[in-house]
């Protein structure tokens, strides 16, 4: 008689790069994650990979196919899940991330300089957290950045000079936070940006002439300055904006 065996292989599939397991493992910890909402109660990830097993780490997207060696995570997608805590200085890590949404958690503390390290980085939400203390002076390295929400934060102080090598920005919103200082003219420079929310802050002087100048050439689709103490008569472009 002649013998059959069938041997089954597993597909080859690759882990997630070192650091980022590192880095998602700190996140998960900082922010309490056995707490967060049920259904998104990760395990460690130090224990099981966050590129290969989505049903235990919902929310986390990677680059890649699976049978690409070290896969990056690209993609948070964590808003709405009672995250509190902290967000960890290793967070920065996680370098190949294009897109996180936090919003409508708990997240205190500041915002690590290390996050600076997210070059790629396209789209950050952070709306309605606990966040506090002062945006990173090296916010201007996040070049790729076309879309940032801080709105309704702790968050103070003015706006990093840095910004002003944010040439990709497309929509700014910072509203219902303590930022202080006048209007920056730089933010009339930046051509990309058609949408600004500056609402409900600190901000005093008057409208940079940077922003007025754009009324007729690269205008804003949407400006909003009200809850400020902002002087003097307001450019025409900026005065129909406010009231909106």
């Amino acid at each position: 008689l002649l013998a059959v065996f069938c041997v089954f292989v597993s597909p080859i599939v690759a882990p997630t790069a070192d650091q980022d397991k590192i880095a998602l493992r700190d996140f998960w910890i900082s922010t309490g994650g056995p707490n967060w909402r049920e259904g998104y109660n990760w395990i460690d990830p130090l224990n099981k990979d966050p590129c290969d097993d989505f049903d235990s780490f919902r929310g986390v997207s990677c680059t890649g196919e699976l049978s690409d060696a070290d896969r990056r995570i690209q993609a948070l997608t964590l808003s709405f899940l009672q995250l509190s805590g902290f967000i960890n200085s290793t967070f920065g890590d996680m370098t190949e991330l294009q897109t996180v949404y936090l919003s409508q958690n708990s997240i205190g503390g500041t915002l690590p300089v290390e996050i600076c390290s997210l070059t790629k980085l396209q789209h950050l939400d952070l709306w309605k957290n606990q966040l506090e203390g002062q945006l990173p002076e090296c916010i201007g390295n996040m070049t790729a950045m076309q879309h940032l929400d801080v709105r309704s934060n702790k968050l103070t102080g003015v706006l990093p000079p840095s910004m002003a090598n944010l040439g990709n920005i497309k929509a700014l919103y910072l509203s219902s936070n303590k930022f202080s200082g006048p209007i920056p003219e730089f933010l009339g420079n930046l051509k990309t940006l058609d949408t600004l929310f500056l609402s409900y802050n600190k901000f005093a002087g008057t409208v940079p002439a940077t922003l007025a100048a754009r009324k007729c050439v690269n205008r804003f689709e949407w400006m909003d300055l009200r809850g400020n103490a902002i002087s003097g008569e307001l450019p025409e472009v900026v005065t129909l904006l406010q009231s909106l």
